[in-house]
């Protein structure tokens, strides 16, 4: 029994010893400063929107024609922009003549750009990319597989 108990005894000193010496190998750790928080960022808008001046030129009706590419396929299309609010527009576009018939949607996307172009997208993912220029909106466009022009001015 003596030798049972002096090999516990080895097994529970050496356990002690080396909880001991993991201890002693971790440094302490000193008191820190409490963090200062970092400053907030100052918040700046995503684009810079449309001047005051600017936002009154776009507001308006459009008339014109839009073609496909390659295909000689063209047709009426009006834009009809309400308002704009920052950098966005409001409105609803109408395509006649189109092979799934006459379209007309709203505005669900846009942007006014700061190289004075228009993004325009719609819920049945027509999309277009426009210019204003002497009251006249020049640009392409992209349905589905097609692409082509939008040419309209200002009514």
């Amino acid at each position: 029994m003596n030798s049972f108990v002096a090999r516990s005894v080895q097994k529970g000193l050496l356990m002690v010893v080396v909880a001991g010496l993991a201890a002693c190998a971790t440094p302490p750790v000193e008191p820190t400063a409490p963090a200062v928080p970092a400053a907030p960022a100052p918040a700046v808008p995503a684009t810079t929107p449309a001047p005051e001046s600017a936002q009154s030129e776009w507001i308006g009706n459009f008339e014109g024609k839009w073609t496909v590419d390659g295909l000689g396929h063209s047709g009426k299309a009006t834009l009809k922009i309400t308002a704009v609010n920052g950098n966005q527009i409001a409105g609803e576009a109408t395509w006649f003549d189109t092979p799934f018939g006459d379209l007309t949607e709203p505005v669900w996307q846009s942007e006014i750009k700061a190289d004075g172009s228009l993004m325009v997208r719609h819920k049945n993912n027509a999309e277009y990319v426009l210019k204003l220029a002497n009251r006249k909106l020049r640009g392409n466009f992209k349905y589905e597989v097609y692409t082509g022009t939008l040419d309209m001015d200002r009514k």
